[in-house]
């Protein structure tokens, strides 16, 4: 039986990979999940699950004049964005959460992550440190704690935005690294912590995202699939689509 608890999942910390989005209607999904499937099988994670999806919910950071969502609006080459995330469907004191740096470098994408429980969160927010010591962390996540805590001080980062979604993830039989995700149903609510709010905004409705994400070759398959549904690639912020949603009378958006 395969383990489909996202809470219970090995953890990889650090992501180096090319990412293009294709925005598409919602009953296109199954349709193009079908022809994938000749090509590429559903994500362990998610096997055993009857729609093959798992939550994913993301908390985003932000200065008080929103430079991270004003730096994606003008098509910034090098930007990051600060956020804190989890796959599961409920929180409670172990709930695993990871506090991440997605970095876009033009076409490329890095991401580096620690893992906390959603306990030590709280702490974290109020007072920037996890409830656990710095020992328990390797290298790497001391680094990633640190560059997260200096920038979220020097910028006056804050928590604006929770942005909620259902992901389907496909990943190629050949090379696992190559995998194809179908995101919908994002929903989003102002928030300062990690939190599901029973007053959500639909950001995105009858609409989905489909991202690619490999980091070798696109196979000739893929392009003759993107030529068979008209799918254009077009750049496409969860974030800074929630953001606007749900602060439409807002001043900087």
């Amino acid at each position: 039986m395969i383990n489909n608890d996202l809470n219970n999942l090995p953890l990889q910390l650090k992501f180096r990979r090319f990412e293009f989005k294709y925005q598409l209607p919602l009953f296109l999904i199954d349709r193009i999940i079908s022809d994938l499937l000749d090509y590429m099988e559903w994500d362990p994670f998610v096997i055993d699950r009857a729609d093959k999806s798992y939550q994913v919910s993301s908390l985003y950071f932000d200065s008080a004049g929103l430079g991270c969502y004003h730096e994606k609006l003008a098509g910034v080459k090098k930007r990051k964005k600060f956020r804190l995330r989890t796959y599961a469907t409920a929180l409670e004191p172990l709930t695993k959460v990871f506090i991440e740096i997605k970095r876009k470098d033009d076409m490329a994408i890095l991401k580096d992550r620690l893992v906390i429980d959603y306990q030590s969160h709280f702490s974290f927010l109020t007072n920037g440190q996890p409830n656990f010591a710095p020992h328990q962390m390797s290298a790497q996540e001391k680094e990633v704690l640190k560059e997260f805590l200096w920038t979220k001080n020097h910028n006056c980062l804050m928590p604006k935005i929770m942005v909620i979604y259902k992901r389907q993830p496909l990943i190629s039989r050949l090379d696992h690294r190559f995998r194809i995700t179908f995101d919908s149903h994002l929903q989003a609510h102002p928030a300062n912590r990690l939190s599901f709010s029973d007053r959500k905004t639909e950001i995105f409705p009858d609409q989905a995202v489909m991202e690619l994400k490999y980091n070798n070759i696109i196979p000739s398959w893929f392009h003759h699939l993107i030529q068979k549904y008209q799918l254009d690639r077009r750049p496409f912020s969860k974030y800074c689509r929630s953001l606007a949603g749900c602060y439409k009378n807002h001043q900087y958006v």
